[in-house]
């Protein structure tokens, strides 16, 4: 079934050596990743807007799905920050989703802002304009049994996966 697609058997997508896709035999409309290349970190400020690109990180904790990147936009006009997130999940499909936050705050130093309440948590993101380094809060606000194993506070940082990487691995320790 392959071969009728046109989808060779070798990889088909190298960039570097060691993130390589390949086709899945028994699905053809499936791909098993590995070595998933994430973008680096990007952060734009054009006064009016910001934008920023990164993986989340909780420093001291663990995150459901490491294997993850975000966007981040905030426009000043409409006083909304949209974040839409893609990630693999751990049955090795692609989620997105997307979500958008309220700004409290904006001015030439920072944005805050921060998201509607779920069933268990809220985020709030903090956009430090000057350093271009962006953090968030999740708080838990829930207390029913779906939120059972949520930490109270988590504390993230969008990064870089490389620079990540390299501060995490047992060879920089």
């Amino acid at each position: 079934m392959a071969d009728d697609l046109n989808i060779p058997a070798e990889p088909c997508v190298q960039s570097p050596p060691e993130a390589v896709v390949w086709a899945s035999q028994s699905n053809p409309y499936t791909f098993n990743v590995r070595g998933l290349m994430l973008p680096t970190y990007y952060f734009f400020d054009n006064y009016s807007s910001v934008e920023a690109n990164g993986t989340w990180y909780a420093r001291g904790d663990t995150l459901a799905n490491k294997m993850h990147t975000i966007s981040l936009r905030c426009v000043e006009e409409s006083m909304l920050c949209n974040l839409t997130q893609a990630e693999i999940s751990p049955q090795n499909l692609l989620h997105t989703y997307e979500e958008s936050y309220v700004v409290k705050k904006w001015d030439k130093e920072q944005i805050i802002a921060q998201s509607e309440e779920s069933l268990c948590t809220r985020y709030t993101v903090l956009i430090d304009k000057k350093s271009e380094k962006v953090t968030a809060t999740r708080n838990k606000t829930g207390n029913s049994e779906l939120c059972e194993g949520i930490t109270p506070v988590l504390q993230l940082e969008l990064s870089d996966v490389f620079l990540e990487s390299e501060r995490m691995s047992p060879l920089s320790q």
